[in-house]
């Protein structure tokens, strides 16, 4: 029976090495994997909007409660509208392009929310525009990942800006309860993750620099784009 399992001598095969340890060190290493990690964090501040107080945001605009519960549809519905948009469009146009186009839509809607501009269709528009956002990044964040890291280290990377995600969406949260409970406004909340987007799109926008052109060895994973 030792002879089946474990070869004639009745020694255990030897063991394959692991080598998550090795890949993490390598891609703590990358200066494009901390451009995205930050990128990530900073345009993921807004969304914690989708997961607390969209409703109350929208409230804060003197609407009533019935159209407030309309918008919020409104932001689910641009999310799935987003997701297929920017999909079609990233596998069309250029990809850097684009991310920081889809992630710089927060931008003008939480600059609406803040504004005085608080009728329907303005606030309306705001709901739209972050969530066809957060819809997008759904489809550019794997995209990205796999253009500049290939599928070697995809999942490694991948989870690694998921749980940026998430951190983000926390943190976000504990801003926005901090703001409220120190102002009693969403004002300085929306002003910052205005910023911290516009930041944040921008840095996506920075993976069309030379130094961050994804490596020759494995082009022909990722379609052609102008």
């Amino acid at each position: 029976m030792l002879t089946l399992l474990y070869g004639v001598e009745g020694k255990r095969p030897p063991r394959r090495e692991r080598k998550a340890s090795r890949d993490y060190r390598e891609v703590f290493a990358m200066p494009v994997f901390w451009l995205m990690f930050v990128a990530t964090v900073l345009i993921n501040l807004p969304f914690s909007l989708a997961t607390a107080q969209l409703k109350l945001v929208v409230s804060e605009q003197g609407l009533p409660d019935a159209v407030a519960a309309l918008f919020v549809s409104a932001f689910a519905l641009s999310s799935v509208a987003g997701r297929f948009i920017f999909g079609v469009m990233i596998d069309r146009l250029n990809p850097v392009r684009i991310a920081a186009l889809g992630f710089g839509l927060p931008v003008i809607g939480l600059l609406i929310l803040f504004s005085p501009m608080d009728s329907v269709p303005w606030v309306l528009t705001a709901m739209v525009l972050i969530g066809a956002s957060f819809g997008s990044e759904a489809d550019i964040i794997p995209y990205l990942v796999n253009r500049q890291f290939g599928m070697a280290r995809f999942g490694t990377i991948f989870g690694l800006l998921m749980a940026a995600t998430g951190g983000a969406m926390g943190l976000g949260n504990v801003f926005l309860a901090l703001v409220l409970k120190a102002t009693g406004s969403f004002d300085a909340y929306l002003l910052t993750c205005a910023g911290a987007a516009l930041i944040g799109s921008l840095m996506f926008l920075m993976l069309g620099l030379p130094r961050f052109q994804p490596p020759v060895d494995h082009p022909a994973e990722m379609p052609a784009h102008s």
